[in-house]
């Protein structure tokens, strides 16, 4: 059975993407201007930026100089192992520039690049300065004693489960929302088609009362991480602790985006009584669990994750938060180039994909209560 030997591995891959698709979007426009790729790194330097730009371009590269770094650490055993994490990472800002010379959105720099290595250097010497104080081999010791062997690609869907809640919405915790946007597509699509009969189409998923909509949309969002986490944790004891984290994460990040999108006053505004009742439910639901087998765990994770979907798409953006969220959406958050949505849209979708291809790789599956 294929897996990978560290987390770091997906990890790093994850960021990546991240980096990429921060880079190239909106990936459109495509064209040559008779400009060599590498010839930003001559070019004047702009005097155009602000503290907001520095900060991302360096920050935004740590991690992945970090990730890279820490992959390396457990696949190859020479000592310029971190070097190697630098490089990797300054090459790839190096590639992200070249190819901004042929998208006329984007602007290549060499601030930008410097800026980018820095990070990844920055990246590189804390996995170094990790490896050299037994952090690593402590992690290493810790994933083996807590999850099972085959866990690194679970591990890192929760990891970015934060990141998929950031992006605000009509419903905390709210994930998958993705039907609604194709519905539009197919029905611009075929408007003036054979096809028309698409736009006659009831709205996919079910719908209800609101209130019992927030309801269950708020318990089956909190509940599936927290089922994840049964399917790579054996013990209750260590489960119990873990939901109970994830569940305080997920508080967290609903009150930063709300701080975010909304200023200070507003870091709890989106609490009311039905997402409070959601989260007891989530709460009681998730600690009942904790003794389940990860079998039957598996089965009620894809279940809770139909169930999530199929609620949480029969209707639209809600007009009044769309409104709000221009603010959010047109100021320097834009430099997110929607990635946090885009990472609540496809979240259950890839931890359902995951869960069953687990399924389907284990010999002898059977359901344990």
């Amino acid at each position: 059975m294929s897996s990978f030997r560290s987390s770091a591995t997906p990890i790093s891959a994850f960021f990546v993407a991240v980096v990429v698709y921060a880079s190239l979007h909106p990936f459109e426009g495509w064209r040559n201007q008779d400009i060599a790729p590498w010839a930003f790194l001559f070019a004047p330097i702009s005097r155009y930026w602000s503290i907001w730009d520095v900060l991302l371009n360096l920050l935004g590269y740590i991690p992945l100089g970090l990730t890279l770094t820490l992959a390396l650490v457990r696949t190859y055993k020479g000592r310029t192992k971190w070097l190697w994490g630098w490089m990797m990472g300054s090459a790839l800002s190096f590639a992200m520039e070249c190819t901004q010379t042929y998208l006329p959105s984007r602007v290549p720099s060499v601030v930008d690049f410097a800026l980018n290595s820095l990070g990844a250097l920055i990246g590189a010497w804390l996995a170094y300065s990790f490896e050299r104080m037994g952090w690593v081999d402590a992690w290493s010791q810790f994933k083996k004693s807590w999850f099972i062997k085959h866990s690194s690609m679970a591990l890192v869907m929760l990891l970015i489960w934060p990141l998929a809640l950031l992006f605000p919405l009509k419903i905390p915790f709210a994930t998958g929302q993705v039907f609604w946007r194709i519905q539009d597509f197919l029905l611009e699509w075929s408007a003036d088609s054979a096809f028309s009969w698409i736009t006659q189409l009831p709205p996919f998923g079910f719908s209800g009362q609101d209130n019992d909509w927030t309801v269950l949309t708020v318990t089956t969002g909190l509940l599936m991480p927290c089922l994840l986490i049964n399917t790579i944790v054996s013990r209750p004891l260590r489960r119990y602790v873990l939901m109970l984290l994830m569940m305080s994460v997920g508080v967290g990040i609903g009150a930063f985006s709300a701080w975010l999108s909304f200023g200070t006053n507003h870091v709890a505004s989106w609490i009311n009584q039905d997402v409070l009742t959601g989260m007891g439910l989530a709460l009681v639901l998730s600690l009942g669990s904790g003794g389940f087998s990860m079998g039957l765990s598996k089965i009620l994770l894809i279940t809770c994750i139909l169930v999530h979907v199929l609620f949480v798409n029969p209707g639209h953006q809600d007009v009044y938060l769309s409104q709000t969220l221009l603010t959010w959406e047109q100021s320097k958050f834009v430099r997110f180039n929607g990635l946090a949505q885009w990472l609540g849209w496809i979240w259950p979708y890839a931890v359902m994909i995951h869960t069953l291809t687990r399924m389907n790789e284990q010999r002898g599956f059977k359901i344990r209560v």
